[in-house]
């Protein structure tokens, strides 16, 4: 909504507010319900059980990795052939899992308040925007163990060596990606979160307003034009807000098109991996056909080949998903920021 428009709201409010109304508390509850959606009387317990429902599930993460640790089993990753970075991709996708799910968590009470319309709360777009990044780098993490595993598959097999250039690039190739993400990504989310708390600042300037307006309220001496430094301060909130959204969109554009471009890389990564598993398990049905042993050999290859077909599927999926709500976003911001619907889904997603 422009200046003009939010203007005209008011004073078409105002004209139409009953007998003994206080237009200072009347323009004060429309200004909150346009910075804080409405919510049913059920949402408050919906979040509660959401993040009780994250709390179980950060619990299992931790005591997943406690356990490795006590086994002497935790490691995050290790130099592999030739210098070779190998990450542990169970671990490494947890411990991003776990600072996912706590900033999650830190989210949920936020927009408890946030919900209220009891307090400014300034933290709100920050946390709405940094879990996505820790969700990228899960990505990130799940793309880099599937091409390691993939380069290390193919170099067992002597079909591609795993050389110190190789290795130098590969590794080169996977530390650069998140920091040219990072280097296009935090500029937009720094600004976002700087126009935001411009944008609240005016935003508790009004309310201060407002609130002594109603309280110094008499009907005999009121004047619409005593209302003229409020529809001033009006003109500059549509302004950042309009600001605030172009930046915002801007953060999501750049999470939807990294998010994209790692969809795509996991997709070629996973296919080549499982077309030269395939391989090999024909290969070796066919040589070892008369062992043995050729049973429990095939069987063994056939369980690799099953395992990385679903963790494969499940990286795809888990990005895809990340990556529609991201697109959504971007495509119609002001909605998804303060569409209820749409950050229940956000908190969804992880579970």
């Amino acid at each position: 909504m422009d200046s003009a428009s939010a203007q005209a709201a008011i004073l078409n409010l105002i004209n139409n507010l009953p007998d003994g109304s206080n237009p200072y508390e009347a323009i004060r509850t429309y200004l909150w319900q346009q910075l804080v959606p409405s919510i049913s009387e059920s949402l408050p317990n919906q979040l509660y059980a959401l993040s009780g429902a994250l709390g179980v599930c950060l619990a299992l993460v931790l005591i997943s990795l406690g356990m490795r640790a006590y086994g002497r089993a935790f490691w995050i990753a290790r130099i592999g052939t030739n210098g070779l970075w190998t990450p542990h991709w169970s671990i490494s996708w947890s411990l991003f899992a776990v600072v996912l799910v706590a900033c999650l968590e830190a989210q949920i009470w936020v927009t408890m308040s946030y919900l209220k319309r009891t307090q400014i709360v300034y933290s709100y777009l920050a946390l709405r925007i940094f879990p996505w990044i820790a969700a990228w780098m899960g990505g990130w993490t799940a793309l880099w163990s599937l091409a390691v595993s993939y380069l290390t598959h193919r170099n067992a097999m002597g079909k591609l060596p795993i050389t110190t250039t190789r290795a130098l690039l590969v590794n080169s190739l996977l530390v650069l990606f998140p920091v040219v993400y990072l280097a296009a990504l935090l500029p937009f989310a720094i600004k976002s979160c700087s126009t935001y708390s411009s944008l609240l600042d005016i935003f508790a300037s009004l309310d201060k307003q407002l609130q002594e307006g109603a309280a110094t309220y008499d009907p005999s001496t009121f004047s619409i034009i005593a209302l003229a430094p409020g529809l001033a301060g009006l003109t500059s909130l549509t302004s950042l807000m309009s600001t605030l959204i172009w930046d915002v969109r801007r953060v999501f554009i750049v999470f939807t098109v990294s998010g994209v471009v790692i969809v795509l890389i996991l997709i070629l990564v996973s296919f080549l991996h499982l077309q030269s598993l395939s391989q090999v398990i024909h290969e070796t049905t066919s040589i070892m056909n008369t062992l043995e042993s050729s049973a429990s050999k095939e069987s063994a290859l056939l369980r690799s080949y099953v395992n990385l077909k679903w963790t494969s599927l499940s990286f795809i999926s888990i990005c895809l998903c990340f990556t529609a709500v991201c697109l959504y976003t971007s495509i119609d911001t002001a909605p998804a920021l303060t569409n209820i619907l749409v950050l229940q889904v956000d908190l969804l997603m992880p579970l």
